[in-house]
């Protein structure tokens, strides 16, 4: 069966050692010597420890973010807290863990030349708010 030309591939998983190896960047980056512990208990993925869950494109936002902050976990760690909590304080809440949207952000707010310009990781208005707008 021949796919048509607008159809998007599956996308092949990434092999086991080159997840490992990105796990193991995070974990030099950070200083740290598991990977739970970039994001432990209430700031975890999903609220699991369990890698998979989490999957590659968590894991590669996460080393991304690693490169932006070497040596700065607590920094991180700090940042996300705080734009959970900031999320919290809104009509219909957020989740209380980290989010891929959590990390992406952090990427922006680090990637830029001003990083004490605090505007960048902090939420926007949740998805679910914009019922409130009809």
């Amino acid at each position: 069966m021949q796919l048509p030309s607008d159809t998007q591939r599956p996308r092949s998983p990434t092999p086991e050692p080159v997840i490992n190896e990105v796990i193991n960047e995070i974990c030099s980056l950070w200083g740290i010597r598991s990977v739970h512990q970039a994001l432990p208990n209430s700031l975890s993925y999903k609220h699991t420890a369990d890698i998979e869950i989490w999957g590659e494109e968590f894991l590669i936002l996460l080393l991304d973010l690693a490169s932006l902050t070497e040596g700065k976990l607590d920094e991180v760690q700090k940042k996300t807290k705080e734009r959970i909590e900031a999320g919290r304080n809104t009509k219909l809440s957020r989740d209380t863990c980290t989010t891929r949207e959590d990390i992406l952000a952090l990427i922006r707010h680090y990637d830029q030349e001003d990083p004490d310009a605090d505007e960048d990781y902090m939420p926007a208005v949740p998805k679910k708010e914009r019922r409130y707008n009809k």
